[in-house]
């Protein structure tokens, strides 16, 4: 491991200020786990900057973490996060998800935050998370299942057929397929199934984010995705334009601030 990297701070700043929103999946994700016992081994696939593997070697000091991402620079930034936390528990390494370098049967459970969308071989991935998990082991997953279950993503698609008519006509991708083709509880369950995990149970979990105001509202649905150089292109009429739909679309006014609306889908079971 490195020394901390003091450009980072800023860096790490902004990235936990986003990080909030997503505090409730962090925390339902590691319900879902199960118990950890002293001494486990539990494996973080994708785990970006360092969550929510952070988030289990605080509650469970006895156990070790290892997560793992294919981003070096994001590993960086959990690295220094796990230091400023005093964590030495957890440790980050990088590598790719369908290609793990551990021995067979050597974590008591896994976990992963949205890292089942990233999955491009979803049979390929599955065994090798069987691969590297003991018989038993448990393991939860904590996913997007639609478009419309994150703010970003659902004013994002709303912007883009309000002013362009289409995805497609305004230059973007269809995160709507994307995200319904690889996290969907059907192809999810039947990877892992296929794979020789034991079970795979689903549930879906809405929940709700306090915010200040709108302009922390439009930085979210604005900032930080795929969708920013969209946004970045449009004109002072059709920024007005999208912030009427992302004011429309993202939540509910609370008092002076407003309430962000998200909804998520946990796959949880045994090896």
């Amino acid at each position: 491991m490195t020394s901390f990297n003091p450009e980072n701070t800023s860096l790490i700043a902004q990235h936990e200020a986003r990080l909030r929103y997503l505090e409730p999946m962090t925390m339902n994700l590691a319900d879902h786990l199960g118990p950890v016992a002293d001494g486990a081994r539990i494996l973080d696939l994708c785990c970006g900057i360092g969550e929510p593997a952070l988030y289990v070697a605080r509650t469970h000091p006895k156990a070790t973490v290892v997560g793992v991402d294919s981003d070096p620079a994001s590993l960086e930034l959990a690295e220094d996060r796990a230091r400023v936390a005093r964590l030495d528990n957890v440790s980050f390494e990088t590598m790719d998800m369908h290609d793990l370098s551990f021995a067979t049967a050597s974590f008591d459970g896994a976990i992963s935050r949205l890292g089942a969308l990233l999955f491009g071989d979803m049979d390929h991935g599955a065994a090798e998370l069987a691969r590297v998990l003991r018989p038993g082991a448990g393991y939860a997953f904590a996913m997007w299942s639609d478009a419309v279950d994150n703010p970003y993503m659902r004013c994002g698609v709303a912007v883009a057929e309000g002013i362009a008519g289409s995805l497609e006509a305004a230059g973007l991708p269809d995160i709507r397929e994307r995200v319904r083709s690889r996290a969907s509880a059907h192809v999810l369950s039947a990877g892992l199934r296929r794979a020789g995990f034991a079970s795979a149970y689903t549930q879906v979990t809405d929940y709700m984010i306090d915010v200040p105001d709108f302009d922390t509202v439009w930085d979210y649905c604005t900032t930080s995705g795929p969708l920013d150089d969209f946004y970045a292109g449009l004109d002072d009429e059709a920024l007005d334009q999208a912030r009427r739909i992302v004011a429309e679309q993202a939540g509910a006014r609370n008092g002076a601030g407003w309430r962000l609306w998200f909804r998520h889908r946990s796959m949880y079971g045994q090896r």
